[in-house]
């Protein structure tokens, strides 16, 4: 988790010692709009995946039955349930 922490540190300081001030700006521009779209898409998946967990409590019918929860169907509403609470939950830390 080091290199991570020391790009983003980094790459600002880098760009704005060695390209200037216009690119600078440039840069922290882009990263400011793909931030917000990558915000909006995780919080797009994390619904999707939450809507797929209540799917799966309510039942699919197939053939007129209805199925309800079984073990596979349980692994991958857990799995739906952890993705649905990291998308959609804003992180400061990861």
């Amino acid at each position: 988790m080091l290199l991570p922490g020391l790009i983003t540190i980094a790459t600002p300081v880098v760009i704005g010692l060695f390209m200037g001030p216009e690119a600078l700006g440039s840069y922290m521009a882009g990263v400011a709009v793909s931030g917000v779209l990558w915000a909006i898409f995780q919080n797009n998946a994390g619904g999707a995946w939450d809507n797929a967990k209540k799917s799966f409590e309510a039942g699919v019918e197939i053939n007129g039955k209805v199925e309800k929860k079984v073990l596979t169907h349980t692994k991958l509403q857990s799995l739906a349930t952890q993705l649905g609470i990291l998308l959609k939950t804003p992180q400061v830390h990861r």
